[in-house]
């Protein structure tokens, strides 16, 4: 992420001290370097104060003497005022060694060349990232800077797709740029060529229009062929044809008047776009249209649900089921029971509407015929007999928006237009085809934007985001969530602002970042409160999930038994909420797991497994996915072959219904690879993750998490066979990809551990050390079980006596059973024996 930049002349180039992992810059900590370029060092490091990790940049070529160091400390300085949300944040400036140093926003992700080599995108998602990169530059000019190195490596993309521009290490005021004009400064030209202005290369003055140019330039290259799929429109054509003339006169005024023409020439041909398509959707669903009225009307309201779900409609939909799946009459009758209810349910929501007061009922009734809506699109859908969507009847039946959720509906309606693409897209992401939804996010969000009203958007970004979500694009998804909260925190909507909250959490917990889920659930549990809103323990369970996956289990275990009771009761009262119960307790299960209660975690998956089996019957991929989680369990309990039989059942179950190549089908056989792994059967494990890589290769991104669980296997794998040669390119693999991702931080320390075991197994013993060093830092940092230190402490250990340090060896091989302590477990016994034999025969020594 570091500029390739020369220093300017008359500034001294001094080398950058060295800072290892653990020692200070000022009162920062170093964790690890991150890169290093022409202009200087960029670090890791941890801020005691405030807990938190930054990036700080060691400049090589201002020396804190000099006037070139003295100015670049003035306009660090002038950065740290400038808060914007596409430009990287600078924390403070200071020297040290008599070298400039700048505390940084730590941004998790890529740079924006990074992000365009991974694989072609569509033009205009292109042009919306340099838009972002186009905003951030705009602020520092409003600022009075100008950034003067503008290029794709200077742009971070984090991950959840926000573009920051980052290193401005070449930054001038306009002040500055002038003196360079009248020649009274010698800092000379710098940058790089191919994305420099042209009166910038020639030394002529400079002022903002020169970012403009190498904005332009960039956009230029970002939109060829190897990046870009489709032909940008003619008029961002001409847009970055006129930022890049020669003369700066004759480009844009200014950068906010190109981003201008840039959004209308994105938005010229999608307007046109989102009218057909929406024409199409709107086309496609007239009775739902006409059929709708959100007015306060009473005297035929319960009625309207009749003509939507009526004993005929409900045979015909249970015939059509068992046609789709003959074995499936327990899916189709607890589909159609569950309709059942809702419309009941429904009925009830609507007398009770009609003793409102008038601005009261007027929203209630709206909230109703939107759901009403919703279920049209649903039964729509079911008719085509898609098995995709049959087989996720029972989930989307339970999923209908619930009709008591309208009691506490704001007042403002939803245009009939936005609700009948919403209606649709829900029925599409409900029935397992989000993929095939997020096609069409474009035109929900479209319309809603078109409204300018903050509700409708945030209903509209909620909805993105549960689609994203679901088709596996969790960065985009937390983006839409985190909009949707503002939106709707914007409109007064309560509702909508705990579940954007909440189901944000629940994405980075997926994103395997689950400690920094924790502080949104404490916003949504402190607004639960305020609103007097009924959450159904969804922030319980959601924090139980968390605190079990931050590796804090048995305060996940403690919660999550706490609330069960209310969820099993409120299973019975509603069937719907049958499936809430067995995620519950499938995560219960997972804390239990971490908390080596592997006994009482097969119990309560047996408990789940029922539920399972009354839900959807016994060849559902629910069933099939409980059935995983009960092997992983018995494989803990090396019961192999009971855990055997759990896969082979799962895997045939998959199979059936996705086939041979998906992320499901891929995710068993690395269990398969887990359990061969487990019994020694190491060839068989390798052969296993081979076939888990062809069943995930072309199906989901390169970057997948999956494709980390398969390398750290692979190179775990190879480790234990004694091939450390050939596990290393794997445990690097796994590595980049961790870092790509931003996620699973307890992973990548893991993976460290590994990465020095056998780097030392290799003799590159300094490599080693710095690996274990960063390991073990990240494991304290992460508050993770004191029993993940041992192995590092004992891999130190070794370094040490391999060193002939033998003092240091024998203390390092006490701490490292002294983690052990109290833990339980074959693998724990098994290391606690070989480092008691380590210092049994080091003490001899």
């Amino acid at each position: 992420m570091e500029s390739t930049l020369e220093a300017a002349p008359g500034d001294r180039v001094d080398p950058v001290p060295a800072f290892a992992p653990g020692t200070t810059i000022a009162h920062f900590k170093v964790v690890r370097e991150l890169g290093a370029g022409g202009m200087g060092v960029v670090f890791e490091a941890h801020d005691p104060d405030l807990d938190r990790r930054v990036a700080i940049k060691v400049v090589r070529d201002r020396g804190a003497g000099t006037a070139a160091g003295v100015r670049l400390i003035a306009e660090a300085q002038a950065m740290a005022r400038l808060a914007h949300p596409n430009v990287v944040g600078v924390h403070e400036v200071g020297t040290i060694e008599n070298q400039v140093y700048v505390v940084m926003e730590l941004v998790r992700g890529d740079t924006l060349a990074g992000w365009l080599d991974r694989y072609p995108r569509p033009w205009r998602d292109i042009v919306h990232v340099f838009l972002q990169a186009g905003d951030g530059l705009l602020a520092a000019h409003h600022a009075g800077l100008i950034h003067r190195d503008f290029k794709p490596t200077n742009v971070l993309i984090d991950t959840a797709g926000r573009a920051r521009v980052s290193d401005f290490g070449l930054a001038r005021s306009e002040d500055h740029a002038q003196q360079i004009a009248e020649g009274s400064d010698n800092s000379g030209i710098a940058g790089t060529l191919a994305y420099m202005a042209p009166e910038q290369r020639f030394g002529e003055t400079v002022d903002a229009r020169a970012d403009q140019y190498s904005f332009a330039i960039s956009l230029q290259k970002a939109l060829a062929p190897k990046h870009a799929v489709g032909s940008s429109s003619r008029r961002v054509k001409n847009a970055i044809a006129r930022a890049l003339s020669i003369d700066p006169d004759e480009r844009f005024p200014t950068m906010d008047a190109l981003l201008a023409e840039l959004r209308r020439g994105v938005q010229s041909r999608r307007r046109v776009f989102v009218t057909l398509g929406a024409g199409v959707v709107v086309a496609g669903m007239a009775a739902t249209l006409f059929a709708t009225r959100a007015g306060d009307t009473c005297a035929d309201g319960a009625s309207l649900v009749d003509q939507v779900w009526n004993p005929t409609t409900r045979m015909a939909q249970l015939a059509m089921f068992l046609r789709a799946r003959p074995a499936g009459m327990l899916l189709g009758s607890k589909t159609v029971h569950l309709v059942d209810d809702w419309a009941e349910r429904w009925k009830l929501g609507r007398k009770a509407a009609c003793t409102l007061e008038a601005s009261q009922r007027i929203s209630h009734l709206g909230c109703l015929d939107r759901g009403l809506n919703e279920l049209r699109a649903q039964i729509a859908l079911w008719r085509e007999g898609d098995l995709t969507v049959v087989d996720h009847a029972v989930q989307a039946a339970a999923g209908l928006p619930g009709p008591q959720n309208c009691a506490t509906e704001p007042a403002g309606s939803m245009p009939i237009q936005l609700r009948a693409v919403g209606a649709k897209l829900s029925a599409l992401r409900r029935s397992g085809r989000a993929s095939q939804a997020a096609a069409e996010v474009p035109i929900l969000l479209s319309l809603a934007e078109a409204v300018k009203m903050p509700r409708p958007l945030a209903v509209a970004l909620l909805e993105s985001a549960r689609i994203e979500r679901d088709a596996g694009n969790l960065p985009i998804a937390r983006e839409y969530y985190s909009r949707a909260a503002q939106e709707a925190g914007r409109s007064g909507d309560d509702a909508v602002l705990l579940d954007a909250i909440l189901e944000e959490s629940n994405v980075i917990v997926d994103l395997g970042r689950p400690r920094d889920s924790l502080g949104l659930l404490d916003a949504a549990a402190a607004l639960k409160v305020r609103a007097k809103i009924d959450d159904e323990n969804r922030i319980a369970l959601a924090r139980a999930d968390a605190l079990g996956q931050a590796g804090r289990a048995q305060e996940a275990i403690d919660l999550a038994l706490q609330v069960l009771p209310e969820v099993e009761a409120r299973a019975i009262r509603d069937p719907s909420h049958r499936t809430q119960l067995s995620t519950a307790l499938g995560q219960l299960a997972s804390a239990q797991m971490e908390r080596d209660d592997n006994e009482g975690a097969v119990k309560t998956l047996e408990r789940a497994l029922a539920i399972d089996l009354g839900t959807y019957g016994p060849s559902h991929p629910e069933v099939a996915k409980t059935l995983h989680d009960l092997a992983t369990a018995e494989i803990h309990l090396e019961r192999f072959d009971i855990a055997r039989k759990h896969i082979d059942r799962a895997l045939a179950i998959f199979i059936a219904f996705y086939g041979a190549r998906h992320p499901t089908v891929g995710a068993t056989y690395v269990s398969y690879a887990h359990l061969a792994a487990s019994t020694e059967h190491f060839d068989e494990a390798v052969v296993n993750y081979q076939k888990a890589n062809d069943a995930l290769v072309g199906k989901v991104p390169p970057d997948a998490p999956y494709f980390i669980v398969i390398e750290s296997g692979l190179g775990e794998v190879m480790r234990y066979q004694g091939k450390c040669a050939e596990a290393l390119p794997h445990l690097e693999k796994a590595l980049l990809l961790l870092d790509q991702n931003g996620q699973s931080e307890n992973q990548h320390a893991l993976q460290l551990t590994n990465l020095g075991f056998c780097l030392h197994d290799t003799g590159r013993d300094k490599e080693a050390r710095s690996s274990i060093e960063r390991s073990l830092a990240e494991i304290k940092h992460l508050e993770m079980s004191k029993r993940w230190q041992s192995e590092p402490l004992a891999i130190l250990a070794d370094i040490e006596h391999a060193a002939h340090h033998d003092a240091k060896a024998v203390d390092l091989i006490k701490q490292a059973l002294a983690a052990l302590e109290g833990e339980r477990g074959s693998d724990v016994d098994e290391l606690r024996a070989d480092e008691q034999a380590r210092l049994k025969d080091w003490a001899k020594r």
